[in-house]
């Protein structure tokens, strides 16, 4: 799949330094950053879902130390 993308000039300029800073083409930057943006928000997702059974009690949390004893 293609996709264009248009800058203007100060985008340009500001992508053509980080992409030549980092040794990256601009489309494997724009890809990375793409990705790096939904993982980031699926990582958010999760850890709310979590944190509000946590919260209802539905989830149970462990110290290092009872951890370390079921595993004696």
């Amino acid at each position: 799949m293609n996709v264009s993308v248009y800058l203007n000039k100060e985008e340009k300029i500001i992508a053509e330094n980080f992409t030549n800073k980092n040794g990256l083409s601009l489309s494997n930057a724009m890809k990375n950053a793409f990705f790096e943006q939904i993982e980031d928000e699926h990582d958010i997702t999760t850890t709310d879902r979590l944190l509000d059974r946590y919260e209802n009690g539905l989830e149970k949390t462990f110290t290092h130390e009872e951890i370390m004893k079921m595993f004696k």
